[in-house]
């Protein structure tokens, strides 16, 4: 795994690291705003909320919803939320709410017993792990395919079975949601320690997610 891990740019890494550092922290302040507004003027507080779901779901920067935008071309992601759920705006914010504080292992059961129509599991973990990456990892299909990648340590396997997977895989994901995790913890262990951040356990998760897009991006064909 050092050996592929070797042949990413960590400059790019950690230019994409600290861009998303400022979307957690972004998130983190605005989700603070809308929930100390909440039973205030309600025009100044709905108006909020849309700015800040369609934030979150990567309508207005593509950092805050990478997940929610790598799925639009398939009809899917921050179009199809709004448009498919009456109470989306409603619906994600209360969402993004019970993320801040529930268990990293409940999120699963979470999204899909909320039932918000386009929004699973990727988009779901993502909105989780921007809000609290020391504790919350990403489960989409970069970060699957670093779980299949360290099932044999084999390019091709993690190409092969990710590409025969996409129609069982949201509730293959949300099985192996824990074991993604670790993975991506085995993940930045592999890393050389002089290549790590020296605020890693801040951010550890985003920083996992980081090199598991750059891994993805460079080998899956």
């Amino acid at each position: 795994m050092k050996n592929i891990i070797s042949k990413l740019d960590f400059t790019e890494i950690f230019d994409h690291y600290n861009v998303r550092i400022d979307v957690h922290r972004k998130i983190n302040d605005d989700l603070q705003e809308l929930i100390d507004i909440e039973n205030g003027e309600k025009t100044r507080f709905e108006f909020k909320r849309k700015q800040f779901v369609n934030y979150i779901l990567g309508l207005v920067d593509i950092d805050a919803g990478y997940t929610a935008n790598s799925v639009k071309r398939l009809g899917c992601g921050g179009p199809a939320i709004l448009s498919e759920n009456p109470q989306a705006y409603k619906q994600v914010y209360e969402l993004e709410k019970y993320l801040k504080t529930t268990s990293p292992l409940d999120i699963p059961n979470k999204i899909k017993g909320i039932r918000i129509s386009y929004l699973g599991l990727g988009i779901g973990s993502e909105m989780a792990c921007l809000l609290r990456p020391n504790i919350c990892w990403v489960t989409n299909r970069r970060t699957y395919w670093i779980k299949l990648l360290f099932d044999r340590e084999n390019i091709s396997y993690a190409n092969e079975m990710t590409k025969s997977q996409s129609e069982i895989a949201l509730k293959v994901w949300h099985i192996d949601h824990p074991i993604v995790g670790a993975k991506l913890k085995d993940l930045v262990g592999e890393v050389d320690p002089a290549l790590l951040p020296s605020n890693l356990d801040q951010y550890f998760y985003l920083f996992a997610d980081c090199i598991a897009t750059s891994l993805y991006d460079y080998f899956y064909e």
